[in-house]
C-alpha cells in the first residue's frame, strides 16, 4: 500500500491485482480504496460463501492439491505456481488484461504472475521479498516446501528487472545466492503522518507492555514474556496483546497467566484495529515487545514491522535476539535493549530496569521517536523505491 501511495504521488497510474481471504480484513480495504479513488483494481473475494463461490473455491483446492502430490515425484513450474497461489490463473489473466509498464510482485504467489505477465506485454516486472521465502517455513532443504520454492526463485528471481528486501540481512541472503541481482534494502518503516509524541509516564505507576499481530498463538515469544512479568511479582505491570485469538489459545494463555499468578488486569486481549489506528492506540504503552523466533532462518534475518511501528509510536523496543533484530538494536542502542531468546531472566532484568528508573524509559522512548521521525520513515524511505522505479523504466 505505501508502494502505491508513493508511485501515485509521483504520477503513476496504479492498479491492484488482490484476492480477499479473511472476512474481518474487507473493511479495511474498503476504507484504503476509498481514500484512493484514483487506484482501479480486480478483487477476488474468497469469503464469498455463493453456492458458484463454493465451487470455484473447491475446484481451485483440488488442482492446487493435485499439484502438491505431483510434486512429490517431480518438480514442475507450473505445479509449483498451483501450490504456492491456489489463484493463479485468475491473478494472471487479470495481470495480462491490465496491459501494465511494470508489474510489482509483493509475494512469492504472485512472482510468476508478474514475470509471465511481463513477458506477453513486453514490459518489466519486479518483486519485493518481504521475506527469504525457500526459509520462510522450514529449514528442511529436503522438504517439499524448500524445494518448490528454491525451484521457483532460481526461475523467476533472476530475471526480475529489480528485487527490494525488507531487511539488511535478507537482501545479503539474496545477494549471495544471485550475485547479479544487487538487492535494494527497503526497510518496511512507516510513515511520517502516524508519528506519536512518547509518553513520559509520570503519573501512572503502572508499566504497559504492548505486542501486536495478526494472529496470537503459541510459540511467538509471548509465553517468555508472560513469564518474566511472574518473576518480577508486581501486579501493575501488564502486557496487551493484540491480534485475533480463538478460543483454544486464549484459554492456554489465561491458564499460563494463572499458574504464573498474574492477577486478571495483567493480560489482556484486544482485537484487531484499522492498520492506520495502531499508532495512537500503541501510544498508551511504555514498551514495544518484538520477541521474533530465530527459526526458521528467514524469521532470523527478518525485520517485521513491529519494531518500526514501536518507534513510530514512541515506545521503547525490547527486542529477541534474533540475527537482525540484535543487530538493529545495536546499531541503534539507545531506542531499546535486547535478550538472548529464550533467556527469561534477563528479559526480567530489562523489564525491572525500565519500571525501576522512568527516567530511562522516557530517555528511550524520545530516542525511538527521534529514530523514526529523523531516520526511519516511509517519507525517506520512499525515495529510494521511487529512484528505483524511474530507473527501471528507463533501462533499455
Amino acid at each position: 500500500m505505501k508502494e502505491a501511495i508513493s508511485l501515485s504521488e509521483s504520477g503513476y497510474k496504479i492498479h491492484l491485482i488482490f484476492v480477499q481471504n479473511l472476512v474481518f480484513l474487507i473493511h479495511n480495504d474498503e476504507a484504503i480504496l476509498k481514500a484512493h479513488p484514483e487506484w482501479t483494481y480486480d478483487v477476488l473475494n474468497n469469503t464469498n460463501v455463493s453456492l458458484k463461490n463454493k465451487l470455484l473455491r473447491l475446484l481451485r483446492s483440488v488442482i492446487s492439491k493435485t499439484a502438491a502430490l505431483y510434486l512429490k515425484y517431480k518438480l514442475s513450474l507450473i505445479a509449483s505456481k498451483l501450490v504456492i497461489n491456489k489463484n493463479y490463473y485468475w491473478q494472471l489473466n487479470k495481470a495480462i488484461n491490465t496491459k501494465s509498464d511494470l508489474f510489482i510482485a509483493h509475494n512469492l504467489g504472485a512472482l510468476a504472475i508478474a514475470h509471465r505477465a511481463a513477458k506477453i506485454s513486453r514490459t518489466k516486472y519486479g518483486f519485493d521479498a518481504e521475506d527469504f521465502h525457500r526459509n520462510e517455513l522450514t529449514d528442511d532443504e529436503l522438504s517439499i516446501n524448500y524445494r518448490y520454492t528454491k525451484y521457483l526463485e532460481d526461475h523467476y528471481l533472476i530475471q526480475t528487472n529489480y528485487l527490494t528486501a525488507a531487511s539488511p540481512l535478507i537482501a545479503k541472503a539474496y545477494l549471495k545466492l544471485y550475485p547479479d541481482l544487487k538487492p535494494i534494502v527497503i526497510n518496511n518503516v512507516c510513515s511520517s503522518n502516524f508519528l506519536q509524541e512518547a509518553n513520559g509516564n509520570h503519573q501512572r505507576k503502572e508499566l504497559k507492555l504492548f505486542w501486536f499481530s495478526q494472529t496470537i498463538g503459541k510459540g511467538r515469544g509471548i509465553e517468555d514474556a508472560m513469564k518474566a512479568i511472574g518473576l518480577l511479582k508486581r501486579d501493575y505491570i501488564s502486557l496487551t496483546l493484540l491480534g485475533n485469538i480463538d478460543e483454544f489459545h486464549r484459554n492456554y494463555f489465561l491458564n499460563l497467566a494463572n499458574d504464573l499468578d498474574l492477577v486478571k488486569n495483567q493480560l489482556i486481549f484486544i482485537p484487531p484495529v484499522a492498520p492506520d489506528n495502531i499508532f495512537e492506540l500503541a501510544n498508551n504503552y511504555d514498551i514495544g515487545l518484538a520477541l521474533e523466533q530465530s527459526t526458521p532462518l528467514n524469521r532470523d534475518i527478518c525485520l517485521t514491522n513491529k519494531i518500526f511501528t514501536y518507534l513510530t509510536s514512541g515506545l521503547a523496543v525490547i527486542a529477541s535476539e534474533t540475527i537482525a533484530q540484535k543487530d538493529f538494536i545495536i546499531e541503534n542502542p539507545l531506542i531499546g535493549k535486547s535478550y538472548p531468546i529464550g533467556d527469561i531472566q534477563l528479559l526480567s532484568k530489562i523489564i525491572n530496569e525500565y519500571d525501576q528508573n522512568r527516567a530511562l524509559l522516557l530517555a528511550t522512548k524520545l530516542k525511538a521517536q527521534q529514530l523514526a521521525k529523523e531516520k526511519l520513515n516511509w517519507e525517506m524511505e520512499s525515495k529510494k523505491f521511487i529512484h528505483l522505479v524511474e530507473e527501471t523504466l528507463l533501462k533499455n
